[in-house]
């Protein structure tokens, strides 16, 4: 196939609501495609021909009026619109979607026979899950056409530079590696989107028209900040000799497992058992491993103009790799590549491939009657393999500089300039202001982004949305995100705005809508264990019997008469059903705070700027999280 520039592609997005009214149902209300010709799908009657974005392009618009609006009438137009857009997507060949895998492909094929986007007239095709990973609504793709999910190619390949996997999150990041000059911004939160559509459906032209324009500029963006990731995916396809489909769609390590079996078939003329792997995990094999030759210790705290690169694992067993074609190619390609994304996404099939020849070195050390299976694989005799990699480590390419923290194979240094790095082998992404919470765990600043690795931080969107609309409470999240845009250009007024929220949450002021948190439920309570069941999620699932598989629910945590007490908000109500006293030193604990099971991310970036990582006495300990729970601004303003 070559190129993506050879193939009919679009991005694709649809727009849905949860209807309030009997029956309380999903339905779709629009959709758009954007390719070489872009199209608008709706069940609004809006009398314009076309539809505009803020990009300046146009779009056709098709209108399945709802009649007399009542419920049959609205829906019936909603499944006209499902089988329209089914038609109009057949025409191409690679189709873009966020999470369109886990969302929009399965939620439009609720229906059977609505949604016949494939061009034998069938519907899109299960797709099995892998990785412990399981969707609300399943997982479903296209059955003759390529599809690319944003969400999941951004969560395999992008991990350590952004802080979700949102579109707007991903766009910003294109930017900065990409010079796409995107800057893409949503233009509605949830909450106004879904008030939006109720005064659309009641007839308000402004509200359809914003929707549909809405809609529009989601999937323009969509095709433009997939465009640099396209080729790149469609090589590691080709070289691996995998489906494009996975290449685009699954992680690096599945990628590299998927051709290294096909390679052990060939070899041995039998299928690979990975049972015996037990509990074996490449990563930290590959970071022990590294340690033991270049042992480091994590700088905990903030540091400046940091260098961010990552260093291949595959470097180091690159004797052993390079006898076979793909990998070869694939060295080629990552150190002929242009753009350091680029150059990472094929390290990282590179890195898993490197897993599997640690795996099968643990394998024969379990079971020493394996060695010819590393000879059959790999054309050398296991002490041959164990040679090569022990050279390549002992001259690892860090002297003369000091890695102050790692991320896998992502590694934060100083002492070294970026053409050296470079020269070493790395792969660099520039300089950083970087705050180091602990091992493996980091928050930094580059090209002006707020990234993170190992540690999870709010989003720009999220901070925005409405309270209820994510599993952290809108408190945490907007006071979080706020404080790190904050922190490393003026740290007193980061402080300031975290010990405002906390003096507010210790004295009761919080309003109870700014603790409301969201919980999907992924597994009824009645398929649980006993210690998932004793579980908060659990309790949670218990309390509320009436929800199905793929519902949230937003809930207030409260005090009961013995133990926790959980009370249900209706957003379709946008209200709560009774009264409850929040559970204000249960939030304290756990937004500001610690407690048996975790530490609140506010202490633990308070203890790595108070204490450097060092052992400190618990009584100094206590009183830093007295200072963040009474939100004590003359104590914490200190920290830096």
């Amino acid at each position: 196939m070559g190129s993506a520039g050879s193939l009919r592609k679009c991005a694709w997005d649809s727009e849905v609501m949860r209807w309030w009214k009997p029956p309380a149902e999903r339905f779709v209300y629009a959709a758009s495609i954007v390719g070489d010709e872009d199209t608008v799908l709706s069940v609004f009657p809006l009398k314009d021909e076309a539809i505009r974005s803020s990009t300046g392009r146009t779009a056709r618009n098709i209108t399945y009026s709802p009649g007399n609006g009542t419920n049959d009438e609205l829906f019936r137009a909603s499944a006209y619109l499902k089988h329209q857009t089914a038609k109009e997507l057949r025409g191409f060949r690679l189709r873009v979607t966020q999470n369109g895998l886990g969302y929009d492909y399965p939620v439009l094929d609720a229906a059977p026979g609505m949604f016949l986007v494939n061009h034998d007239n069938s519907g899109p095709e299960s797709i099995p899950f892998r990785r412990g990973i399981i969707d609300s609504h399943g997982r479903k793709a296209s059955g003759d056409a390529i599809d690319m999910d944003m969400m999941w190619m951004a969560r395999h390949y992008l991990g350590p530079f952004v802080t979700d996997y949102k579109l707007e999150t991903i766009a910003a990041f294109c930017d900065k590696f990409f010079s796409l000059d995107l800057h893409f911004k949503k233009s509605l939160t949830y909450e106004q989107q879904a008030q939006m559509t109720e005064r659309a459906l009641e007839g308000e032209e402004e509200s359809m028209r914003t929707l549909l324009e809405y809609a529009y500029d989601d999937s323009i963006h969509q095709l433009k900040a997939a465009e640099p990731f396209l080729n790149p995916l469609m090589r590691i396809a080709e070289a691996c000799h995998v489906t494009y489909f996975e290449a685009f769609n699954e992680s690096p390590k599945s990628v590299a497992a998927r051709a290294s079996d096909r390679k052990h078939f060939s070899a041995l003329h039998k299928p690979r058992w990975r049972g015996g792997d037990g509990a074996f995990d490449a990563d930290t094999a590959m970071d022990s491993s590294v340690k033991s030759h270049k042992y480091w210790t994590p700088t905990i705290g903030e540091a400046r103009d940091v260098l961010v690169a990552a260093y291949p694992y595959a470097h180091f067993l690159e004797p052993v790799l390079e006898g076979d074609a793909p990998k070869k190619e694939l060295f080629g390609l990552c150190r002929g590549a242009k753009n350091p994304i680029e150059a990472f996404m094929y390290s990282l099939v590179l890195d898993g491939w490197a897993g599997e020849v640690l795996a099968d070195l643990a394998s024969v050390q379990r079971h020493p009657e394996q060695y010819l299976m590393v000879r059959a694989r790999y054309g050398k005799s296991v002490s041959e393999v164990e040679s090569a990699l022990e050279s390549r480590l002992r001259k690892a390419p860090f002297d003369g500089a000091t890695i102050l923290n790692k991320y896998r194979n992502v590694y934060f240094l100083r002492g070294i300039s970026e053409a050296e790095a470079a020269r070493r082998g790395f792969i660099p992404f520039g300089m950083a202001d970087v705050l180091s919470v602990e091992a493996g765990k980091a928050i930094y600043r580059l090209h002006g982004e707020l990234c993170s690795a190992g540690i999870d931080i709010p989003s720009r969107k999220e901070a925005l949305e409405e309270p209820g609309k994510m599993r952290r409470s809108a408190l945490e999240t907007r006071t979080l995100r706020a404080f790190l845009e904050h922190f490393f250009d003026d740290k007193k007024a980061a402080w300031g705005i975290v010990c405002d929220a906390a003096k507010n949450l210790a004295e009761h002021k919080t309003p109870p809508e700014e603790l409301l948190r969201r919980l999907t439920v992924h597994t009824l309570p009645e398929n649980m264990g006993v210690q998932q069941q004793l579980t908060r999620t659990g309790r949670i699932l218990r309390a509320f019997p009436e929800a199905q598989l793929g519902e949230s629910i937003v809930y207030l945590l409260g005090e009961g008469p013995n133990d926790e007490a959980y009370l249900r908000y209706d957003p379709g109500e946008r209200e709560f059903g009774v009264s409850l006293e929040p559970a204000w030193k249960t939030y304290q604990e756990e937004i500001f705070g610690r407690n048996a099971k975790r530490e609140s991310t506010f202490f633990s970036i308070a203890h790595a700027l108070a204490f450097r990582g060092t052992t400190i006495a618990r009584e100094r300990v206590k009183n830093l999280e007295k200072a963040l729970r009474e939100g004590d601004f003359a104590k914490l303003s200190r920290l830096k």
